[in-house]
């Protein structure tokens, strides 16, 4: 049957049902439609390299008894259970911190400002472990408000300016890709990175931002100027991880519903914010209070209003300790009149 369809050739991107990343090309007929959101091909071909073709999908469905049927009915009215991973792994993960190149930098970026235990304070609640891989890359556990482990995303970091290793490729890896029995299918529904605080902190607001680094960054500015866990920045993994499609928002199992009843602020990274402005407009009555950081809102120009295209709040945070490394006041200053702004 696979002559009858092709895989779309437009930009359109969609979240693979295998990795969770928004780079799943869908097979489209003649009219352009979709057989299922599964039928497709995840353009991550040397990280995951999924591939539904739609002659698998008419064979999944030609095995189907009138008996399966009803089986298969019942199947989809209780989704399978997502998978975790043993807490054990994260405990292991957080010794050897000296080790971490990432963390080692942000003892030196903060610390004029903090003292290394009230860094460490942030690093412990936010779980944030250490691997071997690469001489010593950083664990972003994703742990959900349930205690469960999702999954852990293991990034490699330069300890000289505490940027990703993306030469001559990202040094990226999946933890759930290293642990458990690889012949059972990994059920991966991802959650926001730091969410879990919300069960410790459950007045506290959130403040959303793309990555785990910026998130990190901004909790530990909170714990130096004294306001820690007043709001708790969480990260979505990137812009594509903050999506509120209809699929998302009908979900329950999926992350956005965290937000739900909470206040909270986004802050999109620069070059993102029109993207974000549409996408939550859709979720508007989904949270107590939501609020949108005119941090990087472009100009008529299109240029953000403060710092360059990729700048995160996290970039403001890192310019001034790196110009003032003393200087707890000026810090303060600067979360009040242009974060929490």
């Amino acid at each position: 049957m696979d002559y009858a369809y092709y895989l779309d050739r437009s930009s359109r991107k969609h979240i693979c049902p295998a990795c969770g990343r928004h780079t799943f090309v869908l097979y489209l007929d003649k009219d352009g439609q979709s057989l299922d959101p599964s039928v497709g091909r995840c353009d991550r071909l040397d990280n995951c390299s999924f591939h539904k073709p739609p002659r698998q999908y008419f064979a999944e469905r030609r095995k189907e008894t009138p008996s399966s049927s009803r089986h298969y009915d019942s199947q989809r009215q209780r989704p399978r259970p997502i998978s975790t991973i043993d807490h054990e792994m994260v405990y292991r993960s957080m010794a050897h911190r000296e080790q971490n190149q990432l963390v080692q930098w942000l003892y030196r970026l903060f610390g004029g400002v903090m003292s290394r235990e009230d860094i460490d304070i942030v690093l412990d609640d936010y779980w944030v472990g250490t691997s071997k891989m690469w001489g010593g890359s950083t664990v972003w556990w994703q742990i959900d408000p349930e205690g469960r482990v999702r999954t852990g995303k293991i990034m490699a970091y330069n300890s000289k300016n505490g940027k990703r290793i993306k030469a001559p490729h990202p040094l990226m890896q999946w933890a759930h890709k290293l642990c458990g029995d690889q012949r059972q299918e990994y059920n991966l529904k991802q959650c926001y990175w730091g969410i879990h605080l919300t069960v410790d902190y459950p007045d506290s607001g959130l403040w959303l931002v793309e990555s785990e680094k910026a998130a990190l960054i901004l909790a530990l500015a909170l714990k130096s100027g004294g306001e820690y866990c007043t709001w708790i920045p969480v990260a979505t993994g990137g812009c594509e991880g903050f999506q509120t499609s209809l699929s998302a928002r009908v979900d329950p199992r999926n992350t956005l519903h965290y937000l739900r009843d909470k206040r909270v602020t986004l802050y999109p990274d620069a070059g993102q914010w029109d993207k974000w402005y549409q996408r939550a407009s859709k979720i508007w009555g989904m949270c107590s209070k939501l609020l949108f950081s005119n941090m990087f809102k472009p100009d008529a120009y299109g240029n953000p209003a403060r710092g360059n295209q990729g700048d995160g709040p996290d970039d403001l945070i890192i310019r001034q300790l790196e110009k003032a490394p003393d200087d707890a006041d000026a810090l303060a200053h600067l979360i009040v009149t242009q974060i929490f702004a």
